[in-house]
């Protein structure tokens, strides 16, 4: 028999773009300790093996003995409740931001309200998602972003995905490279039309995928099934 066909339904964001109300972009990172020159990265997401958080905090290390004002907020909670390893790795983590000195540079938000993390999205500059095991659309900390209209470093998917557009949508640089990392940074700093253009690119996409389109795929899949 011949294998049944697959179907392809991509997840959606759980976080809206919709900040608290009174919302001011420059009072939300001064809060953080950001001034509106600064470079303000931000990663989203549980802490675990597969994230790559060491490669871009050798990349804020990096970008930070060139001179850059940049500083790293780390949006949501550090570690999940599925895997006892996630707490080994968000120590590790943390040591290396302590041996390199870069404590004052890096801002953990920790479990907040949907609206709060969507208000930290807002406030950022440029997502960094250095995924080891390449970007993929199963990542809602991908989707989240996208939504929010910001322009996302991330790495090279393990094969092919058409919807992500290097240069156009997203930019992606190797796995486990900071040098990559810190490079993509560094241009994006300084082409702000660059960034312009990945966050429209970005939103546009985070069309595909909202809640509404996944609800009748899934529906129409169900019913073939039936």
């Amino acid at each position: 028999l011949s294998p049944p066909p697959i179907h392809h339904i991509p997840i959606g964001s759980n976080i809206r773009p919709a900040p608290p109300p009174g919302y001011n972009r420059d009072a939300w990172r001064a809060r953080w300790g950001v001034a509106k020159e600064d470079i303000l990265l931000c990663h989203f997401g549980f802490l675990n093996q597969t994230k790559g958080v060491e490669a871009l905090v050798k990349a804020l290390h990096w970008l930070v003995k060139a001179g850059y004002p940049v500083k790293l907020l780390m949006v949501g909670g550090e570690t999940g409740s599925s895997d006892p390893t996630n707490l080994e790795y968000a120590r590790k983590i943390k040591d290396l931001i302590e041996d390199l000195g870069l404590e004052e540079r890096v801002k953990w938000t920790g479990y907040t309200s949907p609206e709060e993390v969507s208000a930290n999205l807002m406030a950022s500059d440029i997502c960094v998602l250095p995924y080891r095991d390449g970007v993929s659309l199963r990542r809602g900390s991908l989707h989240a972003a996208l939504i929010h209209g910001l322009p996302v470093i991330s790495t090279y998917p393990r094969v092919p995905i058409k919807e992500l557009e290097d240069g156009l949508n997203i930019k992606l640089v190797a796995p486990d490279s900071p040098e990559a990392i810190a490079q993509a940074v560094v241009e994006l700093s300084k082409k702000p039309e660059l960034r312009q253009k990945l966050g429209d690119g970005a939103r546009k996409l985070s069309a595909l995928f909202g809640w509404e389109g996944i609800a009748e795929e899934t529906l129409r899949l169900y019913r073939e099934l039936a």
